[in-house]
């Protein structure tokens, strides 16, 4: 029996190094895939390329300074309530704190849908904007 726990345990902690260890190779590659993938849709002249690559950097370490502390942040929270009772409110406003920056980025970028000239721009600090 003992020998059963231990089996599990040990089961248990590989899997969670390599669900971590996946998660931030994942992270941290996404700018090449993404450039991958629009490189196969479509064929950027190599000024272009290169110009895409440091564009997606910029959107990462953006991502990183900006919108991971954030997150950290709220999960924090989160982590700290979890152990007393929730009104509607709080898990209303924790809804609202997690789609923020989703909405923030939509919503920035609504003229796509009804402009397909709006071309995307990148602002001083590194967030992507919706140029006309």
């Amino acid at each position: 029996m003992v020998k059963q726990g231990c089996r599990t345990g040990w089961l248990a902690g590989c899997l969670l190094l390599l669900v971590g260890c996946t998660t931030e190779l994942a992270y941290n590659t996404l700018p090449f895939w993404i450039h991958y993938y629009i490189d196969d849709i479509v064929n950027l002249r190599p000024e272009q390329s290169r110009q895409v690559k440091a564009d997606l950097d910029k959107i990462q370490q953006w991502h990183r300074t900006h919108e991971l502390p954030a997150i950290a942040e709220r999960l924090g929270l989160i982590a700290t309530q979890s152990t007393e009772r929730q009104t509607m409110a709080q898990l209303r406003a924790h809804q609202d704190s997690t789609m923020a920056p989703h909405s923030r980025i939509t919503g920035d970028c609504r003229a796509l849908r009804t402009d397909r000239h709006t071309k995307y721009r990148a602002a001083d600090d590194g967030a992507v904007a919706c140029a006309s």
